[in-house]
């Protein structure tokens, strides 16, 4: 979750895979339903009021739905690994500390408030729909009425109906959205003016490895027997003798080869992505040229450089700065939007909902099977 940014307005259809694979693979279609979750059913409750316009929990339900089908496999992920929830995780980089369940309520009200500003300030504007656009909404909303449980109808009180209504007006919104998108002009050269290349100097190499230690049949890592390390190393020089100038050493490697691979890595001087000992072997090469065989503590490594003066790094940075201010300048285009609004927050009513164990049928979702690699970490 990145704190106060709003720079990433929600994609219809990225909302429509995420929901409906986590449905579909987290949850079933039982006949009966659990009902209204919650005391009173809350469903119908005003969550904020932006100027005359009420906002009712039931809508605030579908954000909810989305959130929680975005962040449940890293809830079971991190639950077999830490055996807490992930909900409960405390961020780092808050004041006050708060939780990722915190930090998803907070943006949940703020995604949910935009749209609504969004929403009304294209009717302001004239902007209209489509039939192409209602016809969207339309499938849209039947998409996912479609892979949703009876738990999940019943939980957040959602019709396919209501489900239209919401992208239709998450649709005009998005027509807003744009031309405030599209009126955001960055001086690239003054934002990356102090991004220099020298300071991303980065290698990009490949490396034919093989390990000393190896898992066992309980998956336990032992040292490979040395006649099998011998031989294997044998292999490895037959392979090395093959290596010409340009050669890339996937190429020279046998179909059948089991022990023997060959893995990409890119790296800036000191960065420490490499041992000190293959970082100066590395750095040592030309472009096109490999290293001999070179022994390290886990096994034994032969390089070779792909380029030496690599960008990727430096295109990171860049563009990483320039979404950046980006993404300020659009805060602060919607913050002057904003302020001709009267934005009414009814916070009290999230002290009865707990984001993270709503809409996801914890039945189906324990019955989901986790990675090995991350249960045996228990």
């Amino acid at each position: 979750m990145r704190k106060g940014k709003i720079r990433t307005f929600v994609l219809l259809t990225m909302l429509i895979v995420c929901i409906t694979e986590c449905f579909t693979g987290c949850s079933s279609k039982k006949e009966d339903s659990s009902g209204p979750l919650l005391e009173g059913d809350l469903t119908k409750k005003i969550v904020m009021t932006v100027n005359d316009e009420n906002i009712t929990m039931d809508t605030m339900m579908y954000y909810i739905m989305q959130q929680e089908a975005e962040y449940s496999y890293n809830d079971l992920y991190y639950t077999a690994s830490y055996g807490t929830s992930y909900w409960d995780l405390e961020m780092e980089d808050t004041d006050p500390p708060t939780t990722v369940r915190q930090e998803v309520q907070n943006y949940i009200m703020e995604i949910a408030q935009m749209y609504e500003v969004f929403y009304q300030e294209a009717k302001k504007k004239g902007y209209e729909l489509t039939e192409e656009d209602i016809d969207e909404a339309e499938v849209n909303a039947y998409t996912i009425w479609q892979s949703m449980s009876d738990h999940q109808k019943g939980v957040t009180n959602l019709t396919e109906e209501s489900l239209i209504e919401i992208f239709k007006k998450i649709s005009l919104a998005t027509k807003y959205y744009d031309e405030i998108d599209a009126g955001i002009e960055i001086d690239e050269d003054a934002v990356t003016k102090d991004i220099h290349p020298e300071d991303y100097k980065e290698y990009a190499i490949e490396m034919m490895c093989l390990d000393k230690m190896e898992e066992d049949d309980e998956g336990y890592l032992v040292d490979v027997p040395k006649k099998k390390l011998e031989k294997s190393l044998k292999q490895m020089k037959s392979y090395e003798k093959k290596l010409k100038k340009g050669t890339s050493l996937q190429e020279v490697l046998s179909k059948k080869e089991k022990r023997i691979y060959v893995q990409e890595q890119n790296f800036i001087e000191g960065d420490k992505r490499l041992s000190s000992l293959l970082e100066a072997e590395a750095i040592k090469l030309k472009n096109n040229q490999h290293s001999e065989i070179i022994e390290t503590e886990d096994g034994y490594v032969i390089i070779r450089m792909v380029d030496n003066a690599a960008t990727e790094s430096y295109d990171e940075a860049v563009a990483k700065a320039i979404e950046t201010a980006e993404s300020d300048a659009f805060e602060q285009a919607y913050k002057k939007v904003k302020e001709s609004y009267q934005v009414d927050m009814k916070v009290d009513i999230w002290d009865q909902i707990e984001i993270g164990n709503l809409t996801i049928d914890k039945e189906e979702e324990e019955s989901v099977e986790v990675p090995e690699d991350v249960s045996s970490e228990q």
